[in-house]
């Protein structure tokens, strides 16, 4: 009888031992059934991307500027092919990791601000990217720089001219390695001279305020 009520003891805690035994450790089948975001960059993969992207800017009067030109809002539309080159995990100030991925691109995109000034130009271009993974790259805001040349018509006249930029945007994840962005870019244009029609325009330092909108898509 002792050795009875001994085994049902041993039994009841073997029982009341079950559920924690079976949950210490998550079930394969609920693991395998877990969502897990896709990310379009991991941590540890470099790898090339295309985009393309289209929006509105605005045109700029700057100081040295001699001419008849006012601010407008124009078009523009674009594309860059770009390389991850590399992704590292550092401590964020908020606690935990931030990724890091630095990025380099070739870009080129038309601004059209032809409404009124008849001018229009297409910018050709290398640029360096930092972006910030955030929620395992899901939410990707960026900031980045650029140079290159700027091919513009202003009438009757045309010239080649150096330009730089600064850029910042963020982008979302959407899966298959697509990702919708939203960018912002301050564009400079150096030393622009053109006659047309009888009318010189000249300017040391053009600036436009570009916003666009464009899907990215990592191979």
């Amino acid at each position: 009888m002792k050795s009875l009520r001994n085994l049902k003891t041993i039994l009841a805690v073997g029982v009341l031992a079950l559920p924690g035994s079976l949950f210490a450790q998550e079930p394969s089948f609920i693991s395998n059934a877990r969502i897990r975001p896709t990310s379009l960059n991991n941590a540890d993969a470099s790898g090339s991307y295309i985009s393309a992207f289209g929006g509105v800017t605005l045109l700029q009067d700057e100081s040295g500027f001699n001419g008849d030109l006012d601010s407008e809002i124009g078009a523009m539309v674009g594309g860059k092919i770009g390389y991850d080159i590399d992704s590292k995990q550092l401590p964020a100030l908020w606690g935990g990791n931030v990724g890091i991925t630095t990025a380099v691109e070739m870009e080129s995109f038309y601004l059209d601000n032809s409404e009124d000034i008849d001018l229009e130009s297409i910018f050709f271009g290398l640029n360096g990217i930092v972006r910030f993974d955030l929620f395992n790259n899901f939410i990707e805001p960026y900031v980045g720089a650029g140079i290159g040349g700027v091919y513009s018509e202003l009438g009757d006249d045309d010239d080649v001219l150096l330009a730089w930029q600064l850029l910042d945007g963020v982008q979302l994840d959407v899966g298959k390695g697509f990702a919708l962005f939203v960018e912002h870019k301050w564009l400079s244009i150096m030393d622009g001279n053109f006659t047309s029609g009888g009318t010189t325009t000249s300017w040391d330092w053009l600036h436009q305020h570009t916003v666009a909108g464009g899907l990215k898509y990592k191979f």
